[in-house]
This record gives structure tokens, sequence and C-alpha cells, in this order.
């Protein structure tokens, strides 16, 4: 069978050709990623590695609960009643010597603490001594104060200054109020004993640790 000959004498057209595979993989540009397009600083997974969620503080191995036990939170309000104690007996002493002069010189006259002063130096003298008195017992019963407040947030070093503290306010009260120093001792010691008790030992130990 023949072919009819084209009578214009056309050129014969090819057939149209098959497009070539793609590249395989391993030829692929740099810097392509077969999983998808990822914006840059965002981790390749949506949760954490530890499971999804972070563990909370109380569940960590080793938290100490920040709340001070019962034994501290007591000897916090003996150390504000102490601190309470020495402001008013301080006060109260001097108004009482600035009410009445004369009667406080007479008592130390008695008691032979004139040392040959007039009753005018012995009274400025008494009156004196009071002011600074009474200024420094202000100043020991803030001191306690802000101790105290540092002690019960769990602070080991307030612990050791509340013992300081103490001590001179001890000795202020003996001094100056005499039978009236112990309303300011016996919550002073109290206080003084309840943050060493094994429940406050272990409070500010943990807190240490913690930092």
């Amino acid at each position: 069978m023949t072919t009819p000959q084209d009578p214009e004498h056309r050129p014969q057209q090819e057939p149209y050709a098959t497009p070539a595979p793609p590249p395989p993989q391993s030829e692929q540009p740099a810097g392509y990623q077969s999983t998808g397009y990822q914006p840059a600083g965002y981790p390749s997974t949506g949760h954490p590695s530890g499971g999804g969620y972070p563990t909370p503080e109380s569940e960590v191995p080793g938290a100490a609960s920040r709340t001070a036990p019962k034994q501290v939170r007591i000897s916090f309000w003996l150390w504000l009643a102490t601190a309470a104690l020495i402001t008013i007996l301080a006060v109260a002493a001097l108004l009482i010597m600035l009410a009445n002069p004369q009667a406080v010189v007479d008592i130390a006259k008695q008691n032979g603490g004139s040392q040959g002063l007039t009753d005018e130096q012995l009274r400025t003298g008494l009156v004196a001594f009071q002011v600074f008195f009474t200024v420094a017992a202000v100043v020991v019963a803030g001191l306690l104060v802000f101790f105290a407040v540092k002690a019960r947030a769990g602070r080991p070093w307030a612990r050791t200054w509340l013992n300081v503290t103490g001590i001179v306010a001890l000795l202020l009260s003996m001094f100056g109020f005499t039978l009236l120093s112990l309303l300011v001792v016996v919550p002073l010691v109290a206080a003084v004993f309840l943050l060493y008790t094994p429940a406050s030992k272990e409070y500010f130990e943990a807190a240490k640790r913690l930092g």
C-alpha cells in the first residue's frame, strides 16, 4: 500500500514529544524541603518535648512551699507586740517626766543620783536622757518590725538580726522600765523560741535553697 503524495509538497509534521519526567528527589535544588515550606523562627513541632505542658512549680521535685508555718506566723505577731510595747512604754515614760519633772528630780536625789548638780541641771539631764532613750526605743522597735516581716518571708538573715535586735530591746526595757520590762520579756522570748522550732528551721532552710 502506497502513501498518497501531497500535491502541495508540504513537509511531514513530527508527532508531539512526550514531556520529560521530573528529576529525582536527590537532584532537587538546595534549600527545598519535601515536607513543604516552613517559616523561619517556628519550631518543627507544635508542643514542647516534655509531653505538651510545663510542670507546675508545686509538682517540681524539691520545691518547697513559700507559705510560712504557724510557728513563724505567731512569732511575727509576737515581734510586733514586742515592738509596740517598747514604743508605748518609752513614750509613756517621757510624757510622765515632762508632766512632772520635779518629782523625777526628787526621786533621783533620794537615790543619790544628784552628783552635786542643781535641780535645774538634774532636770535637764534627766529629760535629755529620757528623750534619747525614747528615740532609741522607737528605732529598735522599727527594726524589730522590719526584721519580723523579712523573717516571715523566709529570710534566714532576718532571724539572726531579730536575735541581736531582741537582745538590745531586752536591755533597753530592763534598764528603763524595771518591773514593767516583764511585759516585753515574755513575748520577746516566746518569739525567739518559735523561730527555732523544727517547722521553722525547715521553712528557713527550704527558703534558702530556693533563693
